[in-house]
């Protein structure tokens, strides 16, 4: 963000009155914390504009996966789905075919698991949900992460791109959260 913009909001921070009120008394949110809303709210605001249609939360389950072995896992696992979508060229298609999303860990240090919103093509949903199978925690993200479990939803993306970032913030580290097209080829 270029600074201009951030001193922007900053100022339109400071000198907006935001505060909660309890019974006779109002209490003032602190400046961070006016930020830390602003920054979210954004943030589900874009994502909510980039076209996802489908929510997934992703559990490790095992103390012994690490942030980068999740992420590492993650990716496997939407290789795997676009093998089996696309076939086993999937990586020369081109990224508007491929599966897109944006997943967010959370918790790293104690039940690792991450939010993500997905873009599938339309025509390739029921085949994708198939890999997510409802009644059972089998199927794709099994065979990458055999202790794993997920959810799979169809979503309110702005609903659902607020609640993926809710540990999200401007201060957030990086490596926690993963674009599925970092892995794509150029």
């Amino acid at each position: 963000m270029p600074v201009a913009e951030f001193t922007d909001i900053r100022t339109y921070l400071i000198n907006t009155s935001m505060s909660i009120s309890k019974g006779n008394i109002k209490d003032d949110i602190s400046f961070d914390a006016r930020l830390r809303a602003s920054y979210r709210t954004k943030h589900a605001e874009w994502l909510d504009g980039l076209g996802f249609n489908v929510g997934l939360t992703l559990n490790f389950n095992d103390r012994r996966v690490g942030l980068y072995a999740a992420r590492e896992r993650v990716r496997d696992c939407f290789a795997r789905v676009d093998r089996r979508m696309l076939g086993r060229n999937f990586n020369k298609k081109s990224a508007e075919e491929r599966v897109e999303g944006v997943f967010f860990f959370e918790h790293v240090e104690s039940n690792l698991h991450c939010h993500g919103l997905v873009r599938v093509a339309p025509e390739m949903l029921a085949r994708f949900d198939r890999l997510f199978p409802a009644d059972s925690d089998r199927g794709v993200w099994a065979d990458v992460c055999p202790s794993g479990t997920y959810a799979l939803r169809d979503i309110a993306p702005r609903a659902a791109a607020f609640y993926v970032t809710k540990e999200q913030n401007a201060w957030s580290d990086t490596d926690r959260t993963l674009w599925l097209s970092e892995s794509f080829r150029a």
